[in-house]
This record gives structure tokens, sequence and C-alpha cells, in this order.
């Protein structure tokens, strides 16, 4: 079997789709599946290369909302030749509902979450209103094409949006277990009681109503630290967040760390007593998964995908959306409790058994299956 992913984004840009997406086509051609991937170009590398048996190919575009454009040609080219053309992200959607039609090739669609009117509410114009507009006409292309689902959650809103329930595979991220463990390393030496974020700090990740929740931990617990794990981009939220600290006179409390590469997350994620994840929205937390299969609690909201992840007074504690005074009171109580902690982190690495990359890769083969039928 042949199949073309086509993807704005992919490995070196670093994100929760991109890891999906590395694991699963790597997975994919280890399995004997022939595996092209057509995305964007970005500084620092090249037009092609053959990487973990897969064949990547990557086309220039300025921004990810004109891909489409710039990856047509080459996309025509190579889809030819495969026998599914796998639509990874909303971003290629122009070029793979044309490259639908002129070629009759199955598409299947991997679906992350679904925002909605959540764009409107946590972006500016004109930013929201085009992304508003591409997810509602992707998400109608796709209404009856088989589609994977990253968690529950997102298959619950597809079919809220009119998906046909029986093309819908859930199909989970998978967790590297050999590296997120309980027998990782700590690397930050903190006697102190720590609390870590990691994640991009854009307003659906919530990383500002940690922040603003800071002041009340430290009333409780002075000497307590909170690390923060952000990626510089938007670099207009992370100076936000960064301004926040300084306005709440948390320096002494709160310490920033530049993103890290994946094999180094483990160590970091092990130096905390727990993890806090804030999101607004949440297709799948992999922050959360990764620091419970980490053996660390998780304080995470009750949103999207996170209960499906936190299993709440069983490996970690759910909270109330966008509320400072309930991530703060949760956070207390962890951090207060050493025997609800131990409990809390002793249950987290078998919470996580089904997060496999290579059962997910057998559900997309199956998946697949069922397209070309």
């Amino acid at each position: 079997m042949k199949v073309l992913f086509v993807l704005d984004l992919f490995p070196p840009h670093i994100g929760g789709a991109e890891t999906l997406f590395d694991n699963i086509t790597s997975n994919l051609a280890q399995s004997g599946i022939e595996v092209s991937i057509l995305t964007q170009r970005l500084p620092g590398t090249s037009a092609f290369e053959i990487s973990k048996n897969r064949k990547i190919y990557r086309v220039y575009s300025p921004i990810r909302h004109t891909f489409a454009a710039a990856a047509a040609k080459k996309c025509v080219e190579l889809a030819k030749n495969v026998d599914i053309v796998h639509a990874a992200t909303m971003g290629g959607l122009a070029t793979v509902a044309f490259i639908e039609k002129l070629t009759k090739k199955p598409v299947v669609a991997t679906v992350f979450e679904v925002w909605d009117k959540l764009f409107l509410t946590l972006q500016k114009p004109p930013v929201s209103i085009i992304n508003y507009a591409i997810e509602n006409v992707s998400l109608d292309h796709y209404k009856n094409h088989f589609c994977a689902a990253i968690s529950e959650s997102t298959k619950s809103a597809l079919v809220n949006k009119g998906f046909n329930r029986g093309k819908i595979s859930v199909i989970y991220p998978g967790i590297d277990k050999n590296l997120f463990n309980p027998l990782a390393v700590p690397s930050i030496k903190n006697k102190n009681p720590t609390i870590i974020f990691l994640g991009r700090p854009a307003a659906v990740k919530g990383v500002h109503h940690l922040i603003n929740a800071m002041p009340r931990i430290v009333s409780k617990l002075p000497n307590v630290r909170l690390l923060l794990l952000l990626s510089k981009n938007p670099q207009t939220d992370y100076k936000k967040a960064a301004g926040m600290v300084k306005k709440l006179g948390l320096q002494e409390n709160v310490k920033f760390l530049d993103s890290k590469p994946v094999k180094e997350l483990p160590g970091i994620i092990r130096s905390a007593d727990v993890c806090v994840v804030p999101s607004l929205s949440e297709g799948f937390g992999l922050s959360a998964a990764e620091s419970v299969s980490c053996g660390v609690p998780v304080i995470a909201s009750s949103v999207g995908s996170l209960p499906e992840i936190i299993k709440n007074g069983f490996n970690g504690i759910l909270c109330a959306p966008a509320d400072p005074a309930s991530i703060a009171e949760n956070v207390i109580k962890v951090l207060s409790d050493k025997k609800l902690k131990r409990y809390l982190a002793s249950n987290g690495p078998r919470s996580v058994k089904k997060f496999d990359w290579k059962r997910g890769t057998k559900q997309y083969i199956k998946l697949y299956k069922s397209a070309l039928k």
C-alpha cells in the first residue's frame, strides 16, 4: 500500500500534530507501507530527503495559509502513484479536494479538535475569522469521508457537526514509554515544591490562568517554584506571560525554560511534583499523558480530551477551566498531601497503556483498508 501525507507542517517544526505524524509515518513505513510526505519547506531543510524509509518532499510557502496553492503541482504529480491520500491537517484542504476530483484517489483525514466559535473568542480579527471559515469549510468537505479523530471528545464534536459516526475511528496518539516513565532521572535539582507547565503560550493553552493562580499558591506555599517550559511562539503571547510574572512580582517563584528536544523532556517533567494543564480546548493533551506516564500527577482543566487522560482522583485532578482559584486550590491540595501525591503518581504509568504508537499504526492501516473498499 502506498500513502501520500499532505501536511502543512512537519518536523523540524515542533508541535503536537508534528509529533503525531512523525511517529505514525515512521511506524507505517516500518510496517511495510510506502510513505510519501508533502509538506512546507522550512529554513535549513532540503527539497527532498529520505528519512526512516519515508520520502519527504518540501515546497516553499511563505505562510501556512498559502501551502495549498504552493503544493498543488507537486501534489498532483505524487498522488498519481499512491493508493491513499492522507489529509493530516486542514492546511492543504484546497489541494486535497482538487486531487480527489482529479485522480479519484480515496482521501482520509485526521482531525485533532473542533474549535468552532472558540476561534472568535481566543483570536483577533482577521485571523480569527479566516481560521473559523477554513475550519468550517474543511469539516463540511470531510463530512462523508473516513476520518481519524484523536480522541472521543473530537469524535463527539465531529458527530455534532454532521459527520457519519460509522466512518470515524478514534485513534489516540502514542507515548514513547521507553522515554516517558518513572525511571527518568530528574534533570533539575530543586528541594522546593515544584509545578511544571509545558507547551505554547497561546491563549488556548491557558498558561495565563496558571500564572494568575500563583499568588494564591505562593500565599500558602511561599517556597513553591513554577517551571514554565514555553515555546517563544507566538512571541506576543510569550511576552505577555513574562509581563504577567513581573507585574505579579513572581520572579522569585517562576522560572522560564526554553523549548527542549523530546529526549530531554522526561528529566524535566520528573523534576516537578505536579504538572498543570490549564487548556481551554484540547484535542489530545500530550503533556498531560507524558507527565502521568512519568509518574507525575496532573492538574488539568475538565475540557476536551483531558478527562480521557486524567481520571479525577486516580492519576490527577480535574479543575474548572479558566479558573485560577480552582487551579490554585487543587495544586495546593496535591503539594500539601504527600500521601495523595504518592497515590496519584503511582497510578499514572498504568493509566496510559492505551496510548501506543504501534496500536495506532494498526488502526490507521485498518482505516485505509476501509477507505479503499
